[in-house]
């Protein structure tokens, strides 16, 4: 005699598993039967469709797999990949974030900042200045005595307009043969190593605009200019030798000025350019 248990002859009443497929798009079709918790016979029906997934592997990478373990790795009885994790602190900085720039101004403000009401260096601003309300009465008087209230750089104070224009024409000096690919900056940064230079003017061509091949170069003083002069008179620069003398300067009204020489013209000794096309 046979003994079964009554799990086996429930499964043995339940309808066998069937099979089906696959259809025209891969799809297998499962079809089983089991009691629920409440007893009834239910039928499951599960679709299965296999997919070939192919992944792209750095050729490196699978050469790499291949290679014998070796330093904290080569006893270890793990098959698998050996991956460590770095403890090393990494900071990531997002260059779209908002940068507070607060630290930055209130640094410059302690040490590059220079008052143009009451010359303080630091602690405030020009318009944050205590003595503005001074300074805006001063101003008042000085037009009351008919004097402007313009600022006017300190080694000119005091003087008249017209000596004031005399002196810088006396501290300028004409710098000659220079290329056309130098720049005013530079021409500045090199020789302010005489003294203070106050302004760096290269006269242009009127009909191409292309410079002339000298620059007129002013110092605050005339024992600068005169430094600078001696210094630099047949200094070579960028492939060219410097002539300098003084500038020779004729206070003119009207339209023949060169462009950006202000209230003075140099005499260069060059002349007008001449008209492109004759007749």
């Amino acid at each position: 005699m046979e003994v079964t248990g009554w799990r086996e002859e429930e499964d043995a009443a339940l309808p066998p598993r069937t099979e089906s497929g696959p259809d025209a798009d891969g799809v297998r079709t499962i079809v089983e039967w089991k009691y629920n918790e409440a007893g009834d016979m239910v039928q499951v029906i599960t679709k299965v469709k296999k997919v070939r997934q192919v992944e792209e592997v750095n050729a490196d990478v699978l050469e790499r797999k291949k290679w014998a373990k070796f330093g904290a790795a080569a006893n270890d009885e793990d098959k698998s990949n050996v991956t460590y994790p770095s403890y090393e602190e990494i900071t990531i900085e997002d260059p779209y974030a908002e940068q507070d720039n607060e630290p930055e101004l209130v640094r410059l403000l302690e040490t590059n900042v220079v008052c143009r009401i009451c010359g303080m260096t630091g602690g405030h601003w020009t318009s944050q200045c205590p003595q503005k309300d001074k300074a805006t009465n001063d101003a008042s008087v000085n037009e009351s005595d008919g004097t402007s209230g313009k600022y006017v750089p300190p080694w000119q104070r005091g003087r008249g307009g017209t000596d004031s224009a005399q002196e810088s024409d006396n501290s300028t000096i004409r710098v000659i043969n220079i290329l056309p690919s130098t720049k005013e900056d530079a021409l500045k940064k090199l020789f302010g190593v005489c003294g203070p230079v106050t302004r760096v003017y290269i006269p242009k061509d009127r009909e191409t605009s292309q410079p002339r091949g000298f620059a007129f170069v002013s110092f605050t003083s005339r024992e600068h200019a005169q430094q600078a002069l001696e210094k630099f008179q047949g200094y070579s620069y960028d492939n060219s030798v410097f002539k300098i003398d003084w500038a020779k300067s004729s206070n003119k009204s009207g339209g023949d000025q060169d462009p950006g020489s202000m209230n003075t013209t140099y005499r260069s000794g060059y002349g007008k350019a001449l008209p492109q096309t004759q007749k």
